[in-house]
């Protein structure tokens, strides 16, 4: 608690000292209105939470839910343009670059004793990284690869980071990593034009034919990484092949709360018990699916205030999607983090709960819905 608390002071200080000096505080007023909604129904679940279950300590949970508000308001202040954001997304894909190398380093040397524990699945280990848990790296390393296709200069060194980075996710033994790779590549190929997408549509026949020559001469740990991720051989019963997770974060596992909880507490909420696991309650079932997450946290308000957030900072993403130069790009990159953040959503939770998650999230926001619209900002210069 003494090292999580850290950061959250540095920021409320920063936060402080930018209030205070800052000399163009102009923000969009059209959007105010759109994060005050979403800001009053996050509030929302705070009184919910005594309510529906008063008899339980929320302490850790509350510490959890507004951790990264701080770092929200920060982001206000601070995030006035593209190059800054750029900077924001630098720092974020440095951070996975480490993280990646901490599986390699475990590969070889063994792991990490102050990471989380690894697990073993059907003969291979899977270790945690920098990221946190076991399944963190394979949801978080994705949102990096926007940023080195389209705002890093070196090509050498994108080709390098992008190899580590891909790579790991690979030998990280995690679904979620293997499923947004090919979420992403799909992407590229509806959205993009040109060299981009010729690249992909070039390569995917090449690692079809990798993977069949793996398995024709049995190359061992390729066939078994292949099979512990994606379940093509059956593997053991404690774990389910692609389609059956996704199946059961859509509704199977979301199904439990209904029944936990009953149509009251999806419609109104049930406050930080909603949340389980994600916000220390490890003993109430869980969705692993976000959507679900905020509706049983606060209720069908919640929900729709993040949908109308989210929209709103997507079509503005979208608008500056047609600009020149670099803020074209920054907004590019900025229009697949958003997809594939909602996408992850589904699958994985309330990522802006998550530092990583709300690192990116809240920076998107602050810039396009704050920043956006301002007339004469600095983001119309950039």
């Amino acid at each position: 608690m003494f090292f999580a608390a850290i950061p959250m002071l540095f920021t409320f200080a920063f936060v402080i000292v930018e209030w205070v000096f800052a000399k163009d505080t102009r923000l969009d007023k059209s959007s105010i209105l759109i994060v005050s909604l979403f800001s009053v129904f996050s509030f929302f679940p705070v009184c919910l939470s005594y309510l529906s279950y008063g008899e339980e300590s929320y302490f850790l949970a509350f510490f959890r839910y507004f951790y990264m508000i701080p770092f929200f308001f920060l982001a206000v202040f601070c995030v006035r343009n593209a190059n800054i954001i750029s900077s924001v997304f630098g720092v974020y894909v440095f951070f996975i670059f480490l993280s990646a190398l901490s599986i390699f380093y475990q590969l070889i040397y063994g792991p990490i004793p102050w990471l989380p524990e690894a697990s073993v699945r059907d003969g291979l280990v899977r270790y945690s990284s920098l990221v946190g848990s076991l399944t963190g790296y394979g949801v978080y390393f994705v949102f990096a690869l926007p940023v080195l296709v389209f705002l890093f200069r070196n090509g050498i060194l994108k080709f390098f980071i992008i190899l580590v980075v891909v790579f790991a996710g690979l030998v990280s033994l995690q679904k979620a990593a293997v499923v947004n790779l090919f979420l992403l590549c799909m992407l590229f190929v509806v959205f993009e034009k040109g060299r981009l997408r010729f690249l992909i549509l070039m390569s995917a026949p090449l690692v079809l034919c990798l993977f069949f020559v793996a398995y024709f001469y049995d190359v061992t740990y390729v066939v078994s990484t292949i099979d512990n991720v994606l379940r093509i051989g059956g593997g053991s019963k404690a774990d389910v092949s692609v389609v059956e997770s996704v199946a059961d974060r859509l509704w199977e596992l979301p199904s439990v709360l209904y029944e936990f909880h009953g149509a009251q507490g999806l419609l109104f909420g049930v406050g930080m018990v909603g949340g389980s696991g994600t916000l220390g309650f490890p003993e109430y079932p869980m969705s692993h699916n976000g959507l679900f997450d905020l509706l049983f946290i606060g209720g069908l308000g919640n929900l729709l205030a993040f949908l109308l957030l989210y929209g709103f900072c997507l079509s503005r993403v979208c608008m500056a999607m047609q600009r020149p130069s670099q803020e074209g790009l920054v907004a590019r990159c900025c229009f697949y983090m958003l997809i594939l953040f909602l996408v992850n959503f589904l699958f994985a939770g309330v990522l802006y709960f998550h530092p990583y998650g709300a690192v990116i999230f809240y920076s998107i926001i602050a810039l396009y819905c704050f920043r956006y619209g301002v007339r004469g900002d600095n983001f119309r210069e950039a």
